[in-house]
Order: structure tokens, then C-alpha cells, then sequence
């Protein structure tokens, strides 16, 4: 018969005086890790291929709020480095970009890393590969049978998913009246505009709901919504269950 494992045995205790050790000397030096939803936020610019945006959040990125796992500047920050490009790739997976591409590009790059020879050199590095990832999200969500004003439209529906989006500021993207916006959208794209729009706010909640601790009304306001229970019939009616049910089942799982 075998034992089964006791699962009421203390931590270990070097792993708890570490840890204690780590936290009360991040208290004496105030520094503190970075905030979740900021990170989020990051990550799921990569995944929209928010490039613009992307851009301006790395001018205020810094190293400051990462936490200390070595005491070697230049494991530090390849530490810090592969750890962001992990986040980076699985983000930039569920923004469209195929999982082979994805996962060869992270291997380039932490080869990329271990041949720096300075900390400075890793943290550019991984500043060319967010951008490298955004840049190929937003390639891949880009379809050659869609003209160039259409493919501005779907541009700006990415990057303002978090606002109200209406169809004269649509149609002024695509200089185009709003009746004939719609009409070219649905017979290039297959679907109506806002049900493209709906959509993309869906897989932008999903995200929220994996990797997020954002209550189902947050996400919901957040992405502009005019009410839970209205956001709740559209995730059903894309994802096959209400965002409850999903986020039971998904909750960081892929982490």
C-alpha cells in the first residue's frame, strides 16, 4: 500500500528564512515588485500588437521593481529576461501569432541574451524583442484579402478596445460614409462591425479571466460594456459559457 504524502508538513524552513530574509531587507530598502495589472497591461499589448502603446510603456519601464534572484548583475537581469519573454510569447500566442513561430522566436532570443555580456545589453534586448513580438501579432491578425482602409479600421478597433468605439469614428479611419463602411467591412471580413468588435473584447476578456483577478464586473466596465448581464449573453454566445464558468476552468491554468 502506498503511503500517501503528508500534505500537512511545514515549508522548508531554508526556503521560509530566505524568504523572510528577502522581504524584510525589500522593506528596508522600500522597493517592492512590480504591480500585476501593470505587468498585464504590458503583456497585453504585446498580445493586441499595440505597438504604438507598447512604445510609449517601455519609455517608463524600469528595472527598479523587479525582484532580486541573484546578486550577479548580469544573472539578474537574464533572470528578469527570461521570465518576460515566457509571458511575452504565451501572450503573443493567444494574440494570433502560431505557436511554432512563437516559441522558435523565444528561442532566438534567449540565445540572443546568453551571448550579452552586460546587463544593459540584455535589458535593450528585451525591450527589441517586445517590440519584435508586437510587431508579429499585429501581422498576424492583419488578412491580405482586406484593403487598406478596412485594415485601418481593424487597426483601430485593436487599440481602442477598452473605449467606446462608434461607427463615424470608423468611418472616419476609413474615409468612408458609415453605410458604405459596413458594407465593405462585412463582405471583406465576413463579419459586421460590431460583431467584430465584440469578438476581440471577448478574447481581450478571456485573458482577463485567466490571468487576471479582476471581478467579472470590472473586466466587464472595463471593456465597455453597458451592463454585466449584457456582457455576459456576448461571452456566452462567443465562448459557449458565462465568464464565471469559464474563469473556473481556466483561472492561470496555463501559467
Amino acid at each position: 500500500m502506498h503511503r500517501q504524502p503528508d500534505r500537512s508538513s511545514p515549508p522548508n524552513p531554508d526556503i521560509e528564512s530566505a524568504l523572510g530574509s528577502e522581504i524584510f531587507e525589500n522593506r528596508e530598502n522600500i522597493k517592492a515588485h512590480g504591480k500585476y495589472a501593470e505587468e498585464l497591461r504590458f503583456m497585453n499589448l504585446i498580445k493586441n500588437g499595440d505597438i504604438e502603446n507598447l512604445k510609449e510603456m517601455i519609455k517608463i519601464h524600469t528595472t527598479e521593481n523587479i525582484g532580486r534572484m541573484s546578486r550577479n548583475p548580469l544573472r539578474q537581469q537574464m533572470y528578469a529576461f527570461v521570465a518576460g519573454i515566457t509571458l511575452a510569447t504565451r501572450f503573443a500566442i493567444e494574440g494570433g501569432l502560431g505557436e511554432e513561430d512563437a516559441y522558435h522566436l523565444s528561442d532566438i532570443y534567449i540565445q540572443k541574451a546568453d551571448a550579452c555580456l552586460t546587463s544593459g545589453e540584455i535589458w535593450e534586448l528585451e525591450h527589441q524583442m517586445d517590440l519584435d513580438f508586437a510587431q508579429r501579432v499585429r501581422l498576424a491578425k492583419q488578412s491580405p484579402a482586406v484593403s487598406a482602409p478596412v485594415q485601418l479600421v481593424i487597426d483601430y478597433i485593436f487599440n481602442h478596445l477598452h473605449f467606446r468605439i462608434t461607427l463615424e469614428e470608423l468611418a472616419d479611419q476609413a474615409g468612408f460614409t458609415s453605410s458604405y463602411l459596413s458594407h465593405v467591412f462585412k463582405n471583406e471580413t465576413g463579419y459586421t462591425i460590431t460583431e467584430f468588435i465584440q469578438k476581440q473584447r471577448i478574447s481581450e476578456a478571456e485573458s482577463l479571466l485567466r490571468h487576471s483577478e479582476y471581478s467579472i464586473s470590472e473586466i466587464s466596465q472595463y471593456l465597455g460594456f453597458c451592463s454585466q448581464s449584457h456582457f455576459t449573453a456576448v461571452f456566452r454566445k462567443y465562448a459557449g459559457v458565462t465568464p464565471a464558468q469559464f474563469r473556473k476552468s481556466n483561472f492561470r491554468r496555463n501559467w
